[in-house]
């Protein structure tokens, strides 16, 4: 019997590994290939991809400008606040409980209900801004960024003071939450008190901390406004004109002071008025400025600018008499409300004649009259302004 022989060696196939190697050849070029297509075909959009997701711009806000009297006493200032925001995607997708003790210590600070809260989140559920509360004490702001809250965060702001209160509300107006001005001095010099606001170019990383501040522009604060009101003056009209409402069980009332040899206007006020520090259930008709944005015809009031022109002219003089016969001007009959023949100039301011009609449709005086009183148009964004 002949003994049997053990092959040594393993079985071993050159075809099998030849196709072995190029299939991991053709996995290799394939993705070389897609790896130079991504990167020469796609990569600004990869990249502004990449910048959705990372990069962040922040707005730094400017205080806005103060609104002074004529002393340097404070009528308008801007004090630090803060803005509440959320970022809903970022709350919903970290499955963040938000019934828990300290999201209910969230809406007790904001004086809201919890649900109130839940409701905004869900209601913007694709959103990575939105605005929770706006301008909050930079308190109660500390103290919800003690919190740590995941999604909540804060913003500078800033909110406007009004050390007067409702004494100068009609006058010096209001701002909106955007810090633009809706009323009075703060519209008629909005493009002055609101300044250029900053910005911030920052990247963040996935745990949202800051790696790298890419651009940074400061801001530009506003100058202030100096008025020639003062505030004592303003005071004390505001008290007697409310007093004066309230005697006589008038609708309403205003008055202007002005000084005389200047023409600075040294206290405006209206009432009723309204606290421009909270004003949100104020009627829109007690918040505008009636001395400047109401018309009525000025009766007697008119009729020394009237005869002082007259006089500066030489169209009359302090002893003249004046016909108070009744006419017509433009097709509507001017007569008196009372019965007097002839005035002298004298007798005109005294009483409520037509008289001064016959003075200012004499010849020559409608364009001295215009050229006089150029001086006096009152233009409602500049009142008080000097």
């Amino acid at each position: 019997m002949a003994p049997l022989i053990k092959k040594s060696g393993k079985n071993y196939s050159s075809l099998r590994f030849g196709w072995i190697c190029a299939g991991i050849l053709v996995c290799f070029f394939l993705l070389a290939f897609r790896v130079g297509y991504l990167q020469l075909m796609e990569h600004q959009q990869l990249a502004d991809q990449a910048d959705q997701r990372s990069i962040r711009t922040q707005v730094l806000p400017t205080n806005r400008g103060m609104i002074t009297d004529r002393n340097d006493e404070a009528l308008a200032v801007s004090v630090s606040s803060k803005d509440i925001v959320l970022d809903p995607k970022h709350i919903l997708d970290t499955h963040t409980d938000t019934g828990n003790e300290r999201w209910q210590s969230l809406a007790n600070v904001l004086k809201m209900p919890l649900t109130d809260v839940q409701k905004l989140i869900q209601a913007n559920a694709h959103k990575r801004f939105v605005y929770l509360a706006r301008k909050v004490e930079d308190d109660n702001a500390n103290y919800i960024n003690k919190l740590h809250l995941t999604g909540v965060s804060t913003e500078q702001d800033f909110s406007r003071f009004y050390p007067m209160g409702q004494d100068a509300a009609g006058l010096i107006g209001i701002v909106g939450q955007d810090n633009q001005g809706l009323e009075g001095i703060e519209l008629g010099f909005n493009h002055l008190l609101q300044g250029k606001n900053g910005m911030r170019v920052y990247q963040k990383d996935g745990s949202g901390a800051v790696i790298g501040v890419i651009k940074s522009v400061d801001p530009v604060p506003p100058p202030n406004v100096t008025l020639s009101i003062d505030k004592f003056i303003q005071y004390v009209l505001f008290a007697q004109i409310r007093d004066g409402v309230v005697a006589n069980q008038a609708d309403s009332g205003c008055a202007v002071l002005v000084k005389v040899s200047t023409g600075e206007v040294l206290g405006m006020a209206s009432y009723p008025s309204f606290n421009p520090n909270n004003y949100a259930n104020t009627p829109a008709k007690d918040i505008r400025n009636v001395c400047s944005s109401d018309s009525f015809e000025p009766g007697s009031t008119v009729k020394p600018v009237v005869v002082m022109v007259g006089l500066e002219h030489r169209l009359i003089k302090p002893d003249t008499v004046l016909d108070t016969t009744p006419y017509r001007v433009n097709g509507h009959l001017i007569k008196d409300v009372g019965h007097w023949s002839k005035l002298t100039i004298t007798g005109v301011l005294q009483n409520p004649a037509i008289s001064r009609c016959r003075i200012s449709h004499w010849r020559c005086l409608p364009p001295c009259y215009l050229r006089s009183t150029r001086a006096l148009v009152w233009a409602a964004d500049r009142v008080g302004h000097r």
